[in-house]
């Protein structure tokens, strides 16, 4: 029997940033990987130093399509099976990015394609102990959750995850980072040469903390559980983190801030936002439609208050 393990992931290039290390691991125990991708990341533009993409021209269908392109570079570059066929195959759902919903619909659809490629290991976002507030994330770890908890506990996988927590509790070996870096070089319209280099200091870090653990181990994953006491925020130490981590990452990035709040919400229910929704916006009004009529950055006001400009 092939063993199997489904990665839910928010968008195209998160399982090589968040979850490489363990998608490695389980490639070594030569596991299948159906990998989720949950949004179509049309938006998912480079920003500048005002808070406003870069290109704007390249947002809508024209970056799905880059993205989607650059998504199968990467599934493929980890390698074939002696069967011959790649060890990652890619699922996209195509919610548009930054609407992600979570509702009965979504949860129900990710529960019937778990269930089809009957995983003995699923990985996912945090939801509750997460070290990202991005929308997508958010609701990709949610709509995660519940699509495990309403599967009857017969029938749920061996071993559930998550990955992209402040809280793990699972310890996994360190995976390539060679593989990392080749992987993350598919992702073009993503990351820089220059972030590459950038992240590839993670590895001194995994090695220093690896040296207290004999195997060279990472903590790089958190056990699914239902126990509600197991995935409240309760005591102090665990409040000021999350506080930590939401805020850093809210004000470290203008992406973070300001990416998909300003965006218009099409129709009465979150499932009605389709793609073609977004077909009639132009290179040259796409700045605007993405941001909004009044936006502006929270950064400036910020500096205004303090009278740095």
């Amino acid at each position: 029997m092939e063993k199997v393990a489904v990665v839910v992931v928010p968008h195209e290039d998160d399982m090589e940033i968040l979850g490489f290390h363990a998608v490695h691991w389980l490639i070594q125990q030569n596991y299948k990987i159906i990998e989720i991708v949950m949004t179509d990341g049309r938006f998912g533009l480079e920003m500048g130093s005002d808070g406003k993409p870069l290109k704007p021209e390249f947002g809508g269908q024209r970056l799905k399509k880059i993205r989607r392109r650059e998504m199968l570079c990467a599934a493929k570059n980890y390698g074939r099976k002696e069967t011959g066929e790649n060890y990652v195959d890619v699922v996209f759902m195509d919610y548009v990015d930054g609407f992600l919903p979570l509702n009965h619909k979504s949860i129900e659809r990710l529960k019937q394609i778990i269930l089809k490629y009957k995983p003995q290991v699923t990985i996912g976002m945090d939801p509750f102990y997460p070290i990202d507030s991005h929308h997508d994330h958010l609701n990709t770890g949610r709509n995660y959750y519940f699509a495990l908890k309403s599967i009857t506990p017969s029938e749920r996988p061996e071993q559930m995850y998550y990955i992209q927590s402040y809280k793990n509790d699972v310890s996994i070996p360190m995976g390539s980072f060679d593989l990392q870096k080749k992987v993350l070089r598919c992702h073009q319209s993503q990351l820089s040469p220059l972030k590459i280099k950038y992240m590839g200091l993670m590895k001194y870090i995994y090695i220093i903390r690896s040296l207290f653990h004999p195997e060279h181990k990472i903590k790089a994953m958190r056990r699914v559980t239902f126990n509600l006491e197991e995935n409240t925020i309760e005591t102090i130490g665990e409040k000021i983190m999350f506080s930590i981590a939401f805020n850093l990452v809210k004000t470290s990035y203008n992406e973070y801030e300001n990416l998909y709040k300003p965006l218009p919400k099409i129709g009465k229910d979150v499932d009605e936002i389709k793609p073609e929704d977004f077909d009639n916006v132009s290179s040259e009004t796409l700045a605007e439609f993405y941001f909004g009529k009044q936006y502006k950055n929270q950064k400036l006001k910020i500096f205004e208050k303090k009278n740095i400009l």
